[in-house]
């Protein structure tokens, strides 16, 4: 499931990317474009997720990730990845201020959303759109966010087992993904675009 929080902050919300020159701007489009492409593939979401995984994160910030950690060819075949392919993203991904968010997103967001049905949607991904909608906006909220900033001052992979400390692990994947979003100083314009998204699709 945290995987699953990852991947969905990757396809609909870190339109993100958004950095220094045209030229990243560009490669962060198709970075997402990418993303959405491999989960119409059979086994999409797996597909989708290890390309999100193997190109955009480390296994120094993402020990759980099975694709980072495997050897195995045939791991990274079915998401039609080459060993070149490794840490491709991570630069491109490595600003996710605020306002280079939203300009990302509002230049690409029609072209985006057209890549998803709202069938695929509805499947893979209304429901966790819901959910981090409706947890930010539930009645102590802004506490819980405090209490885990007590608890876990600075990101880490520990950041997730704070979360459920916080939470006694009712919520706490969602409170882990806003607290993160918090941190990085994004959570008003990605909670934005998830209004957005969840109203694109009724």
């Amino acid at each position: 499931m945290k995987s699953k929080i990852s991947f969905i902050t990757s396809a609909l919300i870190i339109m993100s990317a958004v950095l220094y020159s045209a030229d990243k701007n560009q490669e962060a489009v198709e970075f997402i474009k990418n993303c959405l492409e491999r989960s119409k593939m059979e086994y999409g979401y797996t597909a989708a997720l290890r390309y999100f995984q193997y190109t955009a994160t480390t296994s120094k910030n993402n020990p759980y990730s099975y694709v980072l950690e495997s050897n195995d060819d045939n791991v990274l075949a079915e998401a039609n990845l080459t060993k070149a392919d490794r840490g491709r993203y991570l630069a491109v991904l490595r600003d996710r201020s605020g306002p280079r968010i939203a300009k990302l997103w509002k230049e690409n967001k029609q072209e985006l959303l057209a890549m998803i049905s709202k069938e695929t949607y509805n499947g893979h991904y209304a429901s966790k759109v819901n959910s981090l909608i409706a947890y930010r906006e539930s009645k102590g909220y802004r506490a819980k966010i405090n209490a885990l900033k007590k608890k876990s001052p600075r990101l880490s992979t520990k950041t997730i087992e704070q979360a459920g400390a916080v939470t006694n692990w009712d919520g706490y994947k969602d409170l882990a993904f806003w607290y993160r979003r918090t941190v990085e100083k994004n959570d008003k314009v990605v909670f934005g675009i998830l209004k957005e998204v969840q109203a694109n699709y009724k």
